[in-house]
């Protein structure tokens, strides 16, 4: 809550330095991202996104349409569900923040490489070598559960 609010502030101020519009959505992420690992830091502990807020490739609106619309599911296919974005969300913390930010970034936010690497002020090919040892980690993680793609499909 700390950082949005900073991030909106430091965007408020400082919009008016933006000369390129259209990097917008990197410009804000930079921004943002500073302001959380200040705040993580200050508190020192690590922090993570919250998986419930998190639907990979959809829009907002269409996330907001998935929201209303698991509210009428079965309860016993929402607790399911709940049960494994907890559990996804636990492995995640598994990987190195670096790896982890890059998997949140690409994988949830849906961002690309290109804008991944401006905001983290990192080459591209760096990106793409993190998110795919994060993701590999992550599926090591995942099989040290026993959690496979069968055993997800069987579940939900």
């Amino acid at each position: 809550m700390e950082a949005t609010q900073k991030t909106f502030i430091s965007m408020h101020r400082n919009i008016s330095n933006l000369q390129d519009s259209g990097r917008f959505k990197s410009w804000i992420y930079t921004i943002a991202v500073n302001y959380c690992r200040e705040e993580a830091r200050k508190k020192k502990v690590k922090r993570s996104v919250s998986l419930h807020d998190l639907r990979p490739g959809e829009a907002e609106e269409s996330y907001r349409w998935e929201e209303s619309k698991m509210r009428h599911e079965n309860p016993e296919h929402q607790l399911r569900q709940s049960e494994l974005s907890d559990l996804l969300q636990k492995c995640l913390l598994e990987l190195s923040d670096e790896q982890r930010e890059i998997v949140v970034m690409k994988e949830y936010e849906g961002l690309k490489f290109r804008e991944i690497a401006e905001v983290l002020n990192l080459s591209e090919n760096t990106v793409k070598s993190r998110l795919y040892y994060g993701l590999d980690n992550l599926k090591t993680i995942l099989a040290k559960r026993n959690i496979t793609k069968e055993t997800v499909s069987y579940e939900l």
